[in-house]
């Protein structure tokens, strides 16, 4: 007697119980060694309490990781309850305060009218404070006809207007 597989997928359903984001790896990488991962469908079902950066570090496995190697994932994660550590809920009391030490930001600075605008009002301003002072030689500097170079070729020509 020989066993035949039936169908072509193979449809699996697990709950998992996960306490970090290694334990949750190690889970992992058992159900992707004991199946083959492009023919598989898997629910899975998590439950518990973690720390806050381990449940991120979870989730992008599962995006990252799990769901381009198995054929179809469903993953419900409701359960899973993010638990903030102490440097977690110091990093967000820091994020917190610093918008407030920051002088606000205008969003019009940030249209090209309004640098544009600010362009001319500096130019207006440097203007008033310096009246004798003479613009730069870029400003005055226009560009001299040139004649035929090999390096330049026709290019050279047609500026010039020489053939």
């Amino acid at each position: 007697m020989t066993l035949l597989a039936s169908g072509r997928f193979r449809w699996l359903s697990h709950d998992w119980t996960v306490a970090d984001a290694v334990g949750f790896a190690g889970l992992c990488d058992d159900l992707l060694a004991a199946c083959e991962p492009s023919a598989t469908l898997l629910r899975l079902q998590l439950a518990g309490i973690v720390p806050l950066t381990d449940r991120v570090a979870m989730l992008a496995r599962i995006e990252d990781h799990l769901a381009h190697r198995l054929r179809h994932l469903d993953v419900r994660d409701a359960n899973v309850v993010a638990k903030p550590t102490e440097w977690d809920l110091a990093r967000k009391t820091a994020a917190a305060r610093r918008p407030a030490a920051l002088p606000p930001r205008k969003a019009a600075s940030r249209s090209p009218t309004a640098s544009s605008t600010s362009k001319h009002k500096w130019k207006a301003t440097a203007a008033k404070a310096w009246p004798n002072t003479p613009p730069s030689p870029a400003s005055r500097r226009k560009p001299k006809p040139c004649a035929f170079s090999a390096d330049l070729g026709l290019a050279a020509i047609r500026r010039t207007g020489v053939e």
